[in-house]
């Protein structure tokens, strides 16, 4: 279940960015706590939801002003159901005609669903280029 609760599951969230790692995120650096509140006040998203099992938050998903969505289940929960699931109550909840998803490509789980189970079409790759590599070439 969807509940639009991030305000009140601030330390939740933050110990959930513990979890992350290079299969998850594509560039990551841990905010502090505080970095951390602001960001959730300030968020840039359409909307973000936490993700329950009865009372029990297990993850979060967003809707970026893009169409892209963006989601994080606990280590724990994975492979029960609720990314799919919350995938599915987002998209009734906002309604689009296309959703985008950037993944990280050693996210194997992510791609494995997002290509067999919801038939999505591959239709960009996205590289990370560090300016000085560029500007020192020769």
């Amino acid at each position: 279940m969807l509940k639009d609760d991030i305000l009140n599951n601030l330390k939740f969230m933050y110990e959930m960015l513990y979890e992350r790692d290079d299969t998850v995120s594509i560039s990551f650096e841990m905010p502090t706590y505080e970095e951390h509140v602001n960001f959730v006040i300030n968020h840039p998203y359409e909307a973000w939801y936490i993700i329950y099992d009865d009372d029990t938050p297990v993850g979060n998903i967003y809707l970026a002003k893009d169409d892209s969505w963006g989601q994080f289940i606990k280590k724990e929960h994975i492979g029960k159901g609720y990314g799919p699931e919350s995938i599915k109550q987002l998209m009734k909840l906002h309604p689009r005609k296309y959703y985008y998803a950037n993944v990280n490509p050693n996210n194997e789980h992510a791609i494995y669903n997002l290509k067999k189970k919801y038939k999505g079409e591959l239709i960009q790759e996205t590289y990370r280029v560090e300016c000085d590599k560029v500007l020192n070439q020769e």
